[in-house]
């Protein structure tokens, strides 16, 4: 990774993907199958994309959360669907019609689906992501 016009590895590397910038750090307890490429093959020279969305989960007491972002900043609202009341829902930061950052509330097996949405820099509507009866992959180009 070239950062300021040489190579960096660690926390102080930024990747650019999807025409984002910005660190991608991982969790302290994240599988090394999920974390950035080998910092040795970006500093021999070696053409190394990353292509996981970064990503949190925890499991505390009554709660379990997974998130997938890009999320820095820049978004204008979060869409919600699910019911906040009884903390089982997935948020969407929006910038415009795309989407940023998404979180999984007690709702599981999402993430995957979530990810794609993001990766995809497709433009959503807020009522087809807040519909619960529309499947998440169906909402992909």
């Amino acid at each position: 990774m070239i950062v300021g016009g040489g190579p960096a590895a660690g926390n102080s590397a930024a990747l650019r993907e999807h025409g984002r910038d910005g660190p991608v750090v991982g969790s302290e307890g994240e599988r090394p199958s999920v974390r950035p490429p080998p910092s040795k093959d970006c500093l021999l020279g070696e053409s190394v994309a990353y292509e996981r969305l970064p990503y949190l989960d925890t499991e505390q007491y009554d709660l379990g959360m997974d998130t997938g972002h890009f999320h820095r900043g820049g978004y204008d609202r979060v869409v919600f669907r699910g019911n906040k009341e009884n903390r089982k829902f997935i948020a969407f930061w929006m910038p415009g019609r795309q989407m940023l950052a998404g979180m999984a509330v007690n709702v599981w097996d999402v993430i995957v689906p979530i990810g794609d949405l993001i990766r995809s820099r497709a433009d959503f509507d807020d009522a087809a992501l807040t519909d619960p009866d529309r499947p998440l992959d169906s909402l992909l180009p």
